[in-house]
């Protein structure tokens, strides 16, 4: 009976203790309420980002240039039509089509049979005229001065005729008012030309011109004599150098662009006459700069900025932008030079993070290509 009585209070105490367990939540091998808590545990350190892989450059000095695109076609300085001033059968052409001509050079000839008739019976009437008034001359006295003022007049007409003969029959000889080229034959070999027709043009490509369009808000930087390159798709792989011979200040009210006319030397005579040409003017220019290539600068609404790379980390340096071109951009503040820029890889990075250097980006060409290569 005792036994029986010790058995159901133990059951007793199991039950109050599995009660006070269920009410407070806990689970087998939980603390009870009040129990002593180990420490709480130290946060864990982040783990620092592996090193990010990039290219970098030497920060150099070098040229930088702010230039002027434009568009035009070469004309010749020279260019003149040769016409006939009278109308006439051509008997010659004295020229080969594209060649070159000396100054002076009888280019066309025209049937001169009639102007030689007509200069012939001119020289006969002037010597007519002469006697007649030298005759008058002797008879000072005799005659009246009616018929010697009369006899004078006809003398000069006269002269004025044969003059006017001689003159016709030297038009009837067409020749080079200049050295140049002649153009395409617009005739042919007896062929009846009227007066004023056009038989061929003759061209003077020692000096060629080109006029091209500048905004107007460029005013101020340009100049009567300032070099410019170009280059023509008909010359491939040539650089021609000219200068500016003409600003014309009034501007186009629809564009509002200038025109500017600049002359270009033509030895050799290589440049044709009448081609497509792309003008680069140079208006501004520092020999000394330092050098960035565009790809390492990032943009954002704060400016500009460079990673340099100082103690194997990457810094990012605000930095100033200047003078810029299609393969370099002028560094006006933030770097000097001799510092390390990131050239590549330059988007993964944060500020203070290590970089492992993968490759080196050659330098900036320090000074651009002369024209006449």
């Amino acid at each position: 009976m005792a036994s029986r009585s010790l058995l159901a209070a133990a059951f007793l105490a199991l039950g109050s203790a599995l009660g006070a367990g269920a009410m407070y939540g806990l689970r087998p091998g939980a603390e009870a309420p009040g129990a002593a808590t180990p420490a709480a545990a130290a946060p864990a350190t982040p783990r620092e980002q592996p090193p990010a892989a990039v290219q970098v450059m030497t920060l150099g000095r070098g040229e930088v240039q702010s230039v002027l695109t434009s568009i035009g076609t070469l004309r010749a300085v020279q260019s003149v039509p040769i016409a006939s001033l009278t109308g006439g059968v051509v008997l010659a052409a004295n020229f080969t089509e594209g060649g070159a001509v000396a100054q002076g050079t009888p280019l066309v000839e025209f049937d001169r049979r009639i102007a030689d008739a007509q200069l012939t019976a001119a020289q006969g009437q002037l010597q007519v005229a002469q006697l007649r008034f030298e005759r008058g001359q002797s008879l000072v006295g005799v005659r009246s001065r009616q018929q010697m003022d009369d006899d004078r007049a006809s003398l000069q007409q006269a002269q004025s005729e044969l003059a006017v003969r001689r003159t016709t029959l030297d038009q009837l000889t067409l020749r080079a008012p200049f050295a140049g080229f002649a153009g395409q034959r617009l005739f042919g070999v007896g062929e009846y030309v009227p007066a004023g027709k056009t038989l061929l043009w003759l061209e003077d490509r020692t000096t060629l011109r080109i006029q091209f369009r500048i905004p107007e808000r460029f005013l101020p930087v340009l100049r009567v004599g300032q070099e410019f390159a170009l280059e023509v798709d008909a010359v491939p792989g040539r650089r021609f150098t000219g200068r500016v011979s003409l600003i014309d200040t009034r501007p186009d009210l629809d564009e509002r662009t200038l025109h500017l006319r600049g002359e270009v030397p033509n030895p050799g005579h290589v440049l044709p006459s009448g081609v497509f040409g792309r003008v680069r003017l140079v208006i501004e220019q520092v020999p000394d700069a330092l050098l960035l290539p565009p790809g390492a600068v990032q943009y954002t609404l704060t400016g500009a900025s460079v990673f340099r790379v100082k103690e194997g980390r990457a810094e990012r340096v605000p930095v100033r932008i200047g003078l810029q071109m299609a393969d370099r951009v002028q560094v006006l503040e933030g770097l000097a030079a001799g510092d390390t820029v990131v050239t590549e890889g330059q988007f993964n990075l944060d500020d203070g993070r290590r970089v492992n250097v993968v490759a080196q980006s050659p330098p900036v060409p320090a000074a651009l290509g002369a024209p006449g290569r």
